[in-house]
Parts: C-alpha cells; sequence; structure tokens
C-alpha cells in the first residue's frame, strides 16, 4: 500500500510524493518518502486508482489547471490529461471512472479504462448540475473508499448561513441515534 501526498519545495512549488506502508502487528509503519513528480509548476491533489495502477492528480504546468493520469509505479509512459477545459481533485470512483472538480466548482465524471497497459480515458461529462461551495483551492468534495457515495460540500442558503455564522454540525453514528430516537419515540418498523 502507498500513500500519495504533495509537498511544497519553494524552486519548484508543489510536488507529488509517495510512501510505501506496511502493516505489521495491526500498526502501520511508513517507509522512506520517494519523489514521483517534480516541475517547476503545481502539482496537487494527487489519488491513487483502486488498482494502484494510476496516480490522477491537478496540475497548471501547461497553463490552466488540468487533471491528468499518470502510471504508478512511475515505470514508462507520462502524463495523460483527463480534464476539458480545466479540472482538479481528481478522485478514481471506482475502477472504472474518475471525478473531478472544475473551477467553477462543477463535478466532471470521466470513464476510463486501459488498452495494452495504457490508460485511455472517455469523454468527460457534467456529473451533476449541482454547483458545489466555492472553497478556492481547497477540497469541496471526497468520495467514500468503495466509491458509492461522494460528499460535497453545498452552498449555503445566505438567509439561513446568517443565523449560523462560522459553525458546522457533524452527526457522529448517525444510525444509531436514529435508532435511539426511534425507539423513544415509540414508533415500530
Amino acid at each position: 500500500m502507498h500513500l500519495a501526498y504533495h509537498s511544497l519545495n519553494p524552486p519548484t512549488a508543489f510536488d507529488l510524493w509517495t510512501v510505501r506502508i506496511t502493516e505489521s502487528a495491526g500498526k502501520l509503519s511508513p517507509g522512506k518518502p520517494e519523489l514521483f513528480l517534480r516541475t517547476s509548476s503545481h502539482e496537487t491533489y494527487p489519488s491513487f486508482s483502486p488498482e494502484g495502477r494510476w496516480i490522477g492528480y491537478g496540475s497548471g504546468q501547461h497553463g490552466p489547471w488540468e487533471v491528468y493520469v499518470r502510471p504508478f509505479p512511475r515505470t514508462d509512459g507520462g502524463e495523460i490529461k483527463v480534464s476539458d477545459g480545466g479540472g482538479r481533485i481528481p478522485q478514481f470512483i471506482n475502477a472504472r471512472e474518475l471525478v473531478y472538480r472544475t473551477d467553477d466548482h462543477r463535478l466532471m465524471i470521466v470513464p476510463y479504462g486501459e488498452e495494452n497497459g495504457a490508460f485511455v480515458r472517455g469523454k468527460p461529462r457534467e456529473w451533476t448540475s449541482t454547483r458545489l461551495a466555492d472553497t478556492g483551492v481547497i477540497n469541496n468534495f471526497d468520495v467514500d473508499p468503495d466509491g458509492t457515495r461522494v460528499l460535497g460540500l453545498l452552498p449555503a442558503d445566505m438567509d439561513a448561513a446568517r443565523n449560523y455564522r462560522n459553525s458546522i454540525t457533524v452527526v457522529l453514528n448517525f444510525s444509531e441515534a436514529v435508532r435511539r430516537r426511534v425507539s423513544e419515540a415509540g414508533i415500530s418498523k
């Protein structure tokens, strides 16, 4: 198993790194970080494909920010541009689709496959017409580990937002809370 991350290096901006993670006796241990990609531009938001064969990332190396994919471990081949018309923050949903965010906070989905060992992408399309909240360059969505759900930060209703300034509500153990309230209310299934 590997972890991918970006790290700031002032002469070359953000670079992509990977580190092997091993498990022994129920404990995770990191190996030595290895440089994966360094250019004179920013490379950020790395994401592994489910099978670990590809790394998706965002880069402004060729002008506007776009989403690219490279093979992992980097043994052959170069970058494959995945987005059309801008993009960043790629997340692999499953072994067939990748989702990314545009700069105007739309989620785009791209089918992909492999032919003769090469990454082959389909045509990007809008995944939903709902726009995410504007968080600048900060991530405003994530995909659950099994790729069945996407959690997104949506824009607040401005009138309601004024009443709840700088607050967020997080419910832990939601299913248990629902069961408890149903039981307390005496509602049967």
